[in-house]
């Protein structure tokens, strides 16, 4: 009796029938052990599913210059925001330290002066004394329009001339009324009166002449006050315009920093470095590509379905991903995030998913099968969606 490599039995060059039964039970049973419980998942399947690269940038140089620095080669893993490499940075180092002593020089100035300060000092001075010179002119003038002591004088001069005229008229009737010692006396009193009138007057006319004085210095005082109000405001503006010009050198300063670091490469993600286009030494034009660098954290998954399964499809619903890792299948869930609106020669329609990539354990390229799940992702999709 002779066996084959299924360890069946041949009798007479036949096999029997119960071994036949066996071998077709026996290779289900194998068949359906070695099939993944999620080999027919529920959705819409991908045709020709594979990987791709989500982020990707050909990183080039912002400025013209020769390329003098590179930390990293092909293979090298970056992060976000860290420094590749550089290109020749000292006059745009040198740019920065003049700018920054310029704002140094403009800050010690503006603390340093005292115009302001002084001119406020003055300004206040002058109105104290405008104050003064206006009270005294007041005063001047109150004083210059009081004919009091002008009139007490004539009142005195007349009971004088009155006193006078009376012993005149007795020592007509008698010469022995009024004896000459009193004739004498009130002639002398009358004289005196008389003087003191015209003292009077002349004292009214010089108040006049002072309030006159008092009134012009109180305008020139006045016309101090605002001549220093407007050296104050004058200050005061050029001030303000020293602030500027302290704002523009600090502006300068930003400039000069963003020229400066315009010239160093920096990654603009999470990724690996897969190819360098220069070395060092070489000239580079700004715009030129020196490093092109790739995103494993996400990656797409492209593919197409057929036109007559795609109107249903909308950005937004979960995917189901397997790929191979070590050999096994693994599951990985994802979103739909564009469907084409274009239709290709072979009728279908192209689209794509976004999955996570921790660990990095797929790369781009990989063939993997995908199904679009028929509900929306409550998860991932946006509220304009809804």
């Amino acid at each position: 009796m002779k066996q084959n490599r299924f360890g069946m039995s041949f009798r007479s060059g036949r096999v029997t029938l119960a071994a036949c039964l066996i071998f077709v039970v026996s290779a289900a049973c194998q068949a359906q052990d070695a099939s993944p419980a999620d080999s027919s998942p529920r959705g819409t399947p991908v045709q020709g599913a594979f990987l791709a690269v989500r982020d990707k940038s050909e990183l080039p140089a912002l400025e013209r210059g020769n390329l003098i620095r590179l930390l990293v080669a092909p293979g090298s893993r970056v992060t976000a925001g860290q420094e590749l490499g550089s290109l020749d940075d000292r006059e745009a180092t040198l740019s920065l330290d003049v700018a920054q002593l310029d704002v140094q020089i403009a800050e010690k100035k503006l603390a340093d002066s005292r115009s302001i300060e002084i001119s406020e000092a003055s300004h206040m001075e002058a109105e104290r004394l405008l104050d003064q010179a206006r009270e005294e002119a007041n005063i001047s003038e109150q004083t210059a329009t009081d004919d009091t002591a002008i009139l007490l004088a004539q009142k005195e001069e007349e009971l004088a001339k009155d006193r006078l005229e009376r012993a005149r008229k007795s020592r007509e009737f008698s010469k022995i009324s009024v004896s000459e010692q009193e004739w004498l006396a009130l002639q002398n009193e009358f004289d005196k009166r008389q003087i003191s009138t015209r003292k009077a007057r002349i004292d009214q006319t010089l108040a006049q002449m002072r309030a006159r004085s008092k009134a012009a210095l109180l305008a020139h005082q006045q016309t101090s006050v605002a001549r220093l109000e407007l050296e104050l405001q004058e200050s005061k503006s050029a001030s303000e315009l020293e602030k500027l010009g302290l704002v523009g050198l600090q502006k300068a300063v930003s400039i000069a920093e963003v020229r400066l670091e315009r010239r160093r490469l920096r990654a603009p993600f999470d990724g690996v470095v897969v190819e360098q286009m220069k070395n060092v030494g070489e000239w580079a034009e700004a715009g030129e590509t020196v490093l092109r660098i790739i995103g494993l954290d996400r990656l797409y998954v492209e593919g197409f379905v057929a036109n007559s399964t795609a109107h249903g499809i909308k950005p937004g619903q979960a995917i189901k991903v397997i790929a191979s890792v070590n050999q096994k299948p693994q599951e990985i869930r994802g979103t739909l995030v564009f469907r084409s609106p274009e239709v290709d020669a072979k009728g279908q329609v192209l689209v794509r998913g976004e999955i996570l990539n921790p660990g990095q354990i797929l790369g781009p390229g990989e063939r993997v099968e995908m199904w679009i799940e028929s509900q929306l992702s409550e998860k991932n999709v946006s509220v304009s969606d809804r």
